[in-house]
């Protein structure tokens, strides 16, 4: 298959197995055991967060540690390949295809020597990624949970070194439960028996993963009321190992992902190599006296699109500047309208999609609260595979919420970017968020064909 081949192998598997499980999982990475765990593993779960985390695990284990480092992440905006990378590197097209095809035939065979189903869509990702990794023989690997965590794909594979989950919020409430600590359970399910977990998971939820940690005998950090422990746990380890050239404190500021929210998915991934427990890599053999200076640098270089990232509107729209945030649940648009606020972003033009599944007026509530008044909401709705809310209902919630805002009806992306570009110029601030199409809707109206973009990619060596 060449790469727009394998994209409609891919789709055409989807939504996938609707029966959760790790059985037909584990067995197929025992099928293929070269599979089964190619390099010490990081694994990152939880609701909001965890792409952040695993990108700046990446970099951290990357630039920090001169580790290859291989990430597997989601959802991707433009590009499937997006998902698959190394060294930040995204796998190229025809590694993807090959990795794609290499996959099916082993899901056939799989599937016509054992009493399993072929794989569903999202297995086949991950077993993808794991061949990529063991082909070009990487150090360690990032993965970041898909969905959930206790039947999640990437929780069958073995060779965990250190566990992180980010937090727990209400999201995909229809598949993992209805409370906190309904989810909560869900996401503990990746703790692994004497594997070490970082979390900053507080409110309810806390007390399940901590139970559940010690039910695996796993040591637990929680960062939620313990920030400075945790800065003064890394601290100790660059210094016992012989690195003075930069603090943690200094490490972290250097990140350059916006947010005080981003501050602690850093120290959760410093946290996680520090404590990770790994016989095939010692961590602090490779630190050395300048190490604390690799991490700045490499957190100052973590690239993590539309995670309030800060575009110009390219030649299209050349006086324009957008905001990119992928908010899509409600504590994502309360994280997005805290740090507009700290950015004193408050005269705000929204371009605003959702798709039909989520809880939008909860969203919406966080979202607008802190909107000047007169600020400005463009509904779009994206051209998605999956149902999206119609431009009227938000538009009529967003009302509801903020009669003393303008709506704005907007029937493509074309036609939302030029009303937001004239808007701007009344001194608004434009902001597109609500879901990953409609970031990807805002990247093809600029003409992108990829994510990187807005950020040169160094070639990476095999």
């Amino acid at each position: 298959m060449n790469y727009t081949q394998s994209v409609s192998y891919i789709e055409s598997l989807m939504p996938g197995n609707l029966n959760p499980g790790l059985l037909r999982m584990t067995a197929f990475l025992h099928f293929y055991k070269e599979l089964q765990s190619p390099a010490p593993c990081f694994h990152v779960g939880g609701t909001n967060g965890k792409g952040s985390t695993t990108v700046i695990l990446e970099s951290a284990l990357n630039l920090g540690l001169d580790l290859k480092v291989g990430r597997f992440s989601g959802p991707h905006i433009l590009n499937w390949n997006e998902r698959i990378s190394i060294n930040g590197q995204a796998a190229s097209q025809d590694d993807f295809a090959w990795c794609a095809t290499k996959i099916k035939e082993y899901s056939t065979v799989f599937s016509n020597e054992t009493e399993h189903d072929e794989l569903s869509w999202f297995e086949v990702l991950t077993a993808m990624a794991l061949l990529y990794f063991h082909t070009k023989k990487v150090d360690c690997i990032v993965l970041e949970v898909g969905l959930g965590g206790r039947f999640d794909a990437t929780n069958a594979v073995s060779g965990v070194v250190s566990s992180i989950i980010t937090n727990i919020e209400l999201d995909h409430t229809h598949i993992l439960g209805d409370s906190k600590e309904k989810i909560a359970a869900e996401k503990a399910g990746i703790i692994k028996e004497g594997i070490f977990v970082t979390t900053q998971v507080s409110g309810a939820g806390k007390d399940v993963i901590v139970q559940k940690a010690k039910e695996k005998k796993a040591p637990i950090f929680c960062l939620d009321q313990h920030f400075d422990d945790g800065i003064k746990l890394v601290d100790d380890w660059l210094l016992a190992s012989g690195s003075l050239s930069a603090t943690t404190k200094e490490i972290l500021d250097s990140l350059s992902l916006p947010g005080e929210h981003q501050q602690l998915n850093a120290l959760c991934a410093l946290i996680s190599i520090v404590k990770a427990n790994c016989d095939k890599i010692d961590f602090r053999q490779k630190v050395s006296a300048i190490t604390g200076n690799k991490l700045k640098a490499a957190l100052a270089k973590v690239y993590w699109p539309g995670r309030l990232q800060v575009i110009s509107g390219g030649t299209k729209y050349p006086s324009m500047q957008i905001i990119l945030d992928a908010a899509h649940n409600p504590n994502g648009a309360e994280i997005l309208d805290s740090a507009l606020n700290q950015m004193k972003i408050n005269k705000r033009c929204y371009i605003l999609g959702f798709f039909s599944n989520k809880d939008v007026p909860s969203i919406l509530a966080k979202l607008l609260v802190r909107a000047q008044a007169g600020s400005v909401v463009i509904a779009y709705q994206a051209d998605s595979h999956r149902q999206t809310m119609a431009k009227d209902e938000i538009l009529k919630l967003s009302s509801s919420l903020r009669p003393d805002l303008e709506t704005i009806h907007a029937h493509s992306m074309q036609e939302a970017m030029q009303k937001a570009s004239e808007i701007e110029k009344r001194g608004y601030t434009v902001v597109a968020t609500g879901s990953f199409a409609v970031l990807k809707d805002v990247m093809k109206e600029l003409g992108w064909n990829s994510v990187e973009h807005a950020n040169p990619v160094n070639q990476t060596e095999d």
